[in-house]
């Protein structure tokens, strides 16, 4: 993906964001969905070739929004996510966009090698 293509899909994605959680309370915080329904949506196999961006978005509307547990629903109360936020999700996109790994303790001393990287783990921290 090109420079050019990545801004405009990203514009895109963000309004397609905000439009999901501008209407989240419309829809069911669980959907009805049965074991099977959602393989039985999706094709055989995985593509040849990359599909067009507009496609990926066509199957987030008709196949994955209908059948997942919306845990940004306003009546969801079985864990509150960090990220859920719009402050979060553009705090993700950047994390993602550098790569910063998330660090458990473990990942975190390893991390704590690059200086850049403890900045960030000391920021994440401090937050």
């Amino acid at each position: 993906m090109n420079p050019s293509d990545f801004r405009r899909h990203g514009h895109e994605l963000m309004e397609w964001i905000a439009d999901y959680y501008e209407n989240i309370e419309t829809r069911p915080v669980q959907p009805p969905t049965k074991p099977g329904d959602v393989k039985a949506l999706l094709p055989g196999s995985a593509p040849d070739q990359p599909e067009p961006f507009e496609r990926i978005i066509s199957d987030l509307n008709s196949i994955v929004l209908p059948n997942v547990t919306h845990w940004q629903h306003p009546d969801f109360f079985g864990y509150f996510p960090s990220n859920s936020l719009g402050a979060g999700i553009l705090g993700e996109l950047k994390r993602v966009a550098i790569f910063q790994i998330r660090s458990s303790r473990f990942i975190s001393l390893f991390l704590r090698m690059s200086l850049s990287q403890n900045r960030c783990t000391v920021l994440r921290d401090v937050l």
